[in-house]
C-alpha cells in the first residue's frame, strides 16, 4: 500500500501539470488494497431498482459532468490508466489502484477528497469548479454507503451511440399493440386471461396446482381489493350463500362485485397509485419542508378510484389537469389539484444555485412522469445520449424545456431566509371544496400580523440603511456589512410569518390552497424593487431562473454552467408520432406531451398499467421490473396475454374495476399457493408460467389497518388533511406528534386508515416503515419485502400491539358466553375465524387446550393467544 506522503506528492504533481480536473483527479491517486471489495460486487447480487435508480439519476451525472472528461474511451488515453465509464474499468483501478472502499465512506479516499477536510487532498479543486454542492456529496457517501452499486458494464462504450438506439427500437416494448386471436376453451380455464395461461401450460407439459381453499381466496380477495381482513360476518354470509347452493364461482363473483363498490377499494387502490406518484407530506433531503396542501393530491386519487376515472383521463388531469375544459369552478379545481403529481416530488429546496435547482427540478419530473406512466428511464438522457434506450440528450432537453416553463407550486416556505420557496394556488372560492380550519385563533392571528408588521419595518429600515452604507461606499471604497447577518435573521423570521398567514385571507377566513402546476407567463413579470434589495443583501432566494416560457438551452454534460443552442420543445419522437402533437409557442408544451402518453397508439402506456394492476393483484407482474420496460427491463412472460389485456383496457375505456374485476375472476386468480407441485417447481421455479398464486406478505398498511380492523377500533370515514398539514408549519417537519403520543394523547389518525396518516418524508410512521413503506423519492410501482426479526418483535412487544390483541380477545369473550372451559371450541374458532379466516386444526385445538390449562387466568389466556396469533407468519402472509 503507498505511504499518504508520497500519495500526495504524486497527487500535487498530477495538479501541477494540470493533466486532472474534477472528481477525476480522486481515483487516479487511490490507495491500493481496498479492489477486493468493490471485485467481489462483480458476482454479488442483482441491483435492485432502487439502487439501479439512485445511481442513474445522481451518480452518473456527477461522473459524467467531472470525470469523463478524462477518464473515458471518449477521451482517448485515460489519464492515470484509469477509466470511469464502466463499473469494470472501475474496479480494475488505475496505476494507483481504486479511491473507493464499499459501504465504508470515512475509509474512503473519494469521500475525504470531496469533503474538502484536507487541503492536500481536496477536489475538485477550484480550477475545476471547486467543491462540489452539499447535495452532491451527500449522494456520494450514500453511494459507497450502499457498496457502490454500479449497473455499468464494459461494453456500453463499445457500441455507436446510433446503433444502441436502432437496437432499442427493436425492443418489444416500442412495438405496436397486436390484439391476439384468443385461445381455444380448454376444460381448465374459465376465462380469456386463463386460455393464453392454459396454452404455455400445455406447450410445456406443465399441469396447475388446484384451487385455492374458498376462506383462503376470501381473505385474499379482501386483502387484495380492500386491503382490510373480512369481518366475521362477512365471513359468515360467504359461507351461508355456499351453503344454499350458490356455486363458488357465484359466490366469489357477488364478492368481488361488492367490493369493487366499496369506500374500501377506493382508499386500497389509491395507495398503490401514491407509491408510484412517490406521495409524501414534505420535501425530504437535508432541508425538510412540510408540504401543507399535499392531502388535497391524496383525497383526489382516492377519489378517482371511487368515481373509476377513466386512466387515460386520469394521467392527462395529473400532467396538464390545469390546462383542460372544465365545466364548473368546482371540476377546473379538482384538474388543478390533479396536477399536484408534478408537485410532490423530493427537492434540495436549499440549493443556492436557482438555476440548479430549476434543472433538478425538472429532471424530477420528467423522471416521475415517464416511469410512472410509461416505465422509461428518461431522465438518465440528461447528461449524455441514453445508452439503453433510444432516447438522445437532444430529445430530453426538448422535454425539459416544457417542464422549465412549468411554474411548479409546491407551497413551501422554502429553505434559508426562503431561498426557492413557492407559493401555493389559489383555487377558486366557488369550487366547494374544503379546507382545513386555521390552525390558530383570533388573537393569535391578530398578535401574528402585529409580529409581521414590526418585523416588515425592521427590516425596510435595515435595507435603506445599508443602501445609504453603500452609496457611500462608492466615494470611500469601505463598505459596512455588519447589519446583514442581522438582516437575514429579522428575514428568516418575517418569511415563516408571511407563510403562515398566507393560508389566510385578510378577513382571516382560510384560503382554498393546493399543490399544483400552471405554465408560467409568456412574459416576464415585473420585479418588486423591495424584494430585489432583500434578495440582495439577506440571500433571501426568491427568484427563478426561467420566468417565461421558454425552450431550453442544451447543456453540455447535464452541466449548468455549460448552456448551448436552445432546443425547442416537443414530445419525445419514440413512435414517429411527434409531429401530431406540436407545442403552441404560447403553451408549456404540457397538454400535449399528456395526450401524447395516454394516446392509444402509444404502446407502453396501457402496457405499463395492464402490467401494475396485474402485479397489484397477482402478486408479480407479467413483465418482472414493473417500473423499467426498458431494454435493461424483462421481457413478459406471456406477451400475448399483456397485449390482450392492454388491447381491451384502451377498447373498454381504460375502465380500471373491469380490469381488475377480469383478473380476480380468472382461475389464475384463484389457484392455490400453498399445494404441493413437485413437478412444476422443478420446472418453473420462479412461478413464471403461473402454475400457482403467488403467497405475498401484507404491506405495511395492510398489517395495521387489519389490527384495527379485528380490534373494532378502526375509523374508516375519510378524514380532512393530517394532523402535520393542521398545523401549517412552514420552516421544518414538526415530530411533536410522536411526543404527545408518548405522553397518551389520542390522536383521530392513530385510528383511521393509514393513507389518512401524516407522510413526512424521512419521518415515516414506525409500523409503516418497519414493514417497508417506501420512502417517496422515487417512483416504486412494486414494493420491497423484507422479512426481518424486528417485524416480528414488535408484533409480539409493541404496546400498541398488545392493546389490539386485548381488544381482539375482549371481543371473542362477549361474543361467546360461559367462563372457563364452557364454550372453549366455539370462542377457539371465533378467534380463529376473525385473525386468520379458518377454522382451528385439531393440533391446534390440543395446543390451545394446554395453554389454557397451565394458564391461572383465562383472561391473560386469550390476550396471550390473541397476540400470538397476530405475530404468526400465517396473519402476515395471505395464500
Amino acid at each position: 500500500m503507498l505511504g499518504l506522503t508520497v500519495t500526495r506528492i504524486s497527487f500535487r504533481s498530477l495538479l501541477n501539470r494540470g493533466s486532472l480536473s474534477g472528481l477525476a483527479c480522486i481515483y487516479a491517486f487511490g490507495l491500493t488494497g481496498v479492489g477486493g471489495s468493490l471485485r467481489a460486487q462483480e458476482s454479488g447480487p442483482k441491483l435492485t431498482k432502487q439502487e439501479t435508480q439512485f445511481f442513474e439519476s445522481r451518480i452518473r451525472p456527477i461522473l459524467v459532468s467531472k470525470c469523463y472528461s478524462c477518464h473515458s474511451v471518449e477521451s482517448g488515453e485515460a489519464e492515470g490508466g484509469l477509466r470511469l465509464d464502466s463499473r469494470e474499468a472501475m474496479l480494475r483501478g488505475g496505476s494507483a489502484g481504486p479511491a473507493v472502499q464499499p459501504k465504508e465512506p470515512t475509509k474512503s479516499l473519494i469521500i475525504k477528497a470531496i469533503e474538502y477536510h484536507d487541503p492536500n487532498l481536496a477536489m475538485p479543486p477550484k480550477s475545476a469548479g471547486g467543491k462540489l454542492e452539499a447535495s452532491q456529496i451527500k449522494d456520494l457517501i450514500r453511494w459507497v454507503r450502499m457498496g457502490a452499486p454500479d449497473p455499468r458494464k464494459e461494453e456500453e462504450h463499445l457500441i455507436a451511440k446510433e446503433e444502441i438506439n436502432e437496437s432499442a427500437k427493436q425492443w418489444w416494448a416500442y412495438q405496436p399493440l397486436l390484439k391476439p386471436t384468443i385461445p381455444s376453451e380448454d376444460s381448465w380455464s374459465w376465462t380469456n386471461i386463463d386460455r393464453f395461461l392454459s396454452q404455455k401450460h400445455g406447450e410445456t407439459k406443465l399441469q396447475p396446482v388446484g384451487d385455492a381453499k374458498p376462506e383462503s381466496l376470501l381473505r385474499r380477495l379482501y386483502f387484495d381489493l380492500t386491503g382490510l381482513p373480512p369481518s366475521i360476518d362477512q365471513v359468515r354470509a360467504f359461507s351461508e350463500d355456499l351453503e344454499k347452493g350458490l356455486s363458488r364461482q357465484e359466490a366469489i363473483e357477488k364478492v368481488v362485485d361488492q367490493l369493487l363498490e366499496s369506500e374500501a377499494f377506493a382508499v386500497q387502490w389509491a395507495r398503490h397509485w401514491l407509491d408510484v406518484a412517490r406521495y409524501a407530506e414534505s420535501s425530504g433531503r437535508d432541508v425538510n419542508i412540510p408540504y401543507n396542501q399535499a392531502w388535497r393530491y391524496r383525497d383526489w386519487v382516492i377519489d378517482a378510484f371511487r368515481k373509476n376515472k377513466p386512466f387515460d383521463r386520469f394521467l392527462i388531469e395529473q400532467i396538464a389537469g390545469d390546462l383542460m375544459p372544465a365545466e364548473g369552478d368546482q371540476e377546473q379545481a379538482q384538474s388543478i389539484v390533479a396536477t399536484g403529481f408534478l408537485a410532490i416530488g423530493s427537492r434540495n429546496i436549499n440549493e443556492g444555485n436557482v438555476k440548479l435547482f430549476a434543472l433538478d427540478q425538472a429532471d424530477e419530473q420528467i423522471d416521475s412522469v415517464f416511469q410512472a406512466t410509461m416505465a422509461t428511464t428518461m431522465a438518465c438522457a440528461r447528461c449524455h445520449d441514453h445508452k439503453f434506450e433510444p432516447i438522445s440528450q437532444k430529445q430530453y432537453t426538448a422535454v425539459a424545456g416544457i417542464f422549465l416553463s412549468t411554474d411548479t407550486r409546491f407551497g413551501a416556505s422554502g429553505g434559508n431566509n426562503g431561498r426557492n420557496g413557492s407559493d401555493p394556488i389559489e383555487l377558486s372560492s366557488q369550487s366547494d371544496l374544503p379546507s382545513l380550519p386555521a390552525p390558530w385563533g383570533d388573537s393569535e392571528i391578530a398578535k401574528k400580523r402585529q409580529e409581521l408588521a414590526k418585523l416588515q419595518k425592521q427590516i425596510a429600515s435595515i435595507v435603506d440603511e445599508i443602501e445609504e452604507k453603500r452609496k457611500a461606499a462608492k466615494s470611500n471604497g469601505s463598505f459596512d456589512r455588519s447589519r446583514q447577518q442581522e438582516l437575514r435573521k429579522l428575514s428568516q423570521q418575517a418569511n415563516e410569518l408571511e407563510f403562515q398567514l398566507s393560508a389566510l385571507n385578510e378577513d382571516d377566513t382560510v384560503r382554498p390552497l393546493a399543490m399544483g402546476a400552471l405554465d408560467r407567463p409568456t412574459e416576464a413579470p415585473k420585479t418588486d424593487s423591495n424584494r430585489e434589495k432583500l434578495n440582495r443583501y439577506a440571500g433571501a432566494l426568491r427568484r427563478t431562473a426561467f420566468p417565461t416560457i421558454d425552450d431550453s438551452p442544451f447543456f453540455a454534460r447535464g452541466d449548468v454552467g455549460m448552456p448551448g443552442d436552445k432546443v425547442r420543445r416537443s414530445v419525445p419522437d419514440l413512435f414517429g408520432d411527434a409531429k401530431d402533437y406540436p407545442v403552441p409557442p404560447n403553451a408549456s408544451g404540457r397538454l400535449q406531451l399528456a395526450k401524447w402518453i395516454a394516446s392509444p397508439s402509444n404502446p407502453l402506456t396501457a402496457r405499463v398499467a395492464v402490467n401494475r394492476f396485474w402485479h397489484w393483484m397477482m402478486g408479480q407482474g407479467l413483465v418482472d421490473s414493473v417500473d423499467n420496460f426498458g431494454t435493461t427491463g424483462s421481457r413478459p412472460s406471456h406477451p400475448e396475454l399483456l397485449d390482450h389485456l392492454a388491447s381491451e383496457f384502451i377498447s373498454e375505456g381504460w375502465d380500471v374495476k373491469k380490469l381488475v374485476r377480469k383478473i380476480a375472476l380468472s382461475r389464475a386468480y384463484q389457484l392455490s399457493s400453498v399445494e404441493p407441485n413437485p413437478s412444476a417447481f422443478t420446472a418453473d421455479p420462479e412461478n413464471k408460467l403461473l402454475w400457482r398464486a403467488k403467497s405475498r406478505r401484507l404491506q405495511a398498511e395492510e398489517i395495521r389497518d387489519a389490527m384495527l380492523s379485528l380490534s373494532d377500533r378502526l375509523d374508516d370515514k375519510p378524514i380532512l388533511g393530517t394532523a402535520m398539514a393542521k398545523k401549517h408549519i412552514g420552516n421544518r417537519v414538526d415530530p411533536s406528534p410522536a411526543k404527545k403520543r408518548g405522553k397518551g394523547e389520542v390522536f383521530p389518525e392513530d385510528i383511521c386508515r393509514s393513507i389518512y396518516l401524516p407522510m413526512p418524508r424521512g419521518a415515516l410512521p414506525e409500523v409503516l416503515e418497519l414493514f417497508d413503506l417506501p420512502d417517496a423519492m422515487v417512483v416504486q410501482g412494486a414494493r420491497e419485502t423484507t422479512n426481518v426479526p424486528s417485524q416480528s418483535l414488535y408484533l409480539l412487544n409493541n404496546p400498541t400491539v398488545a392493546g389490539h390483541a386485548g381488544a381482539v380477545a375482549r371481543k371473542v369473550l362477549e361474543s361467546v358466553a360461559g367462563r372457563g372451559a364452557e364454550n372453549f371450541e366455539a370462542r377457539l374458532e371465533l378467534l380463529y375465524q376473525m385473525v386468520l379466516c379458518r377454522k382451528p386444526t385439531g393440533d391446534e385445538l390440543s395446543l390451545a387446550d394446554d395453554l389454557f390449562r397451565s394458564s391461572d387466568s383465562s383472561d391473560v389466556g386469550w390476550v396471550s393467544l390473541a397476540r400470538g396469533l397476530l405475530a404468526t407468519a400465517e396473519f402476515r402472509y395471505l395464500d
